[in-house]
């Protein structure tokens, strides 16, 4: 039997487009909501539609998506070292400040407490009993 020279011609044409021959998936729910994926619709569902299934992305359109998503985590590396760093210069400043503070506070005197007498009727409006004599405020 002689092929004819059309025959490997068809037949890579036809194995190349197989996605154009793919069966179709019907998406189908019944009466009680359930959910179902087939190749055919069902009889007894309540809806039934033809659901379109994309091609995968070409390599092309992968390899750039491999591209984006490597150069984002660089991105996020890049970021979270700016941010820990940053977290260190503010630790350093607080405890620079800290240090600062407390060396104040160790410089400074103790104030000593106002020595005042007893008050006697309404205070500030009365006399005021002080260790110097009584006096009468104004």
């Amino acid at each position: 039997m002689k092929l004819s020279p059309l025959y490997p011609l068809a037949l890579l044409y036809l194995s190349g487009s197989t996605p154009l021959f793919a069966d179709s998936v019907y998406k189908s729910v019944d009466e009680n909501g359930n959910v179902s994926y087939s190749s055919t619709p069902k009889k007894n569902a309540d809806s039934a539609e033809k659901i379109t299934i994309l091609p995968p992305p070409s390599p092309e359109a992968a390899q750039a998506a491999q591209q984006r998503y490597e150069k984002s985590l660089q991105t996020n590396k890049i970021l979270d070292e700016n941010r820990q760093r940053r977290l260190a210069e503010q630790a350093e400043r607080n405890r620079i400040k800290r240090e600062k503070r407390e060396q104040i506070e160790a410089q400074k005197k103790p104030e000593e407490p106002k020595q005042e007498g007893p008050y006697y009727g309404i205070p500030g409006h009365g006399i005021i009993v002080l260790p110097g004599g009584p006096r009468i405020s104004q």
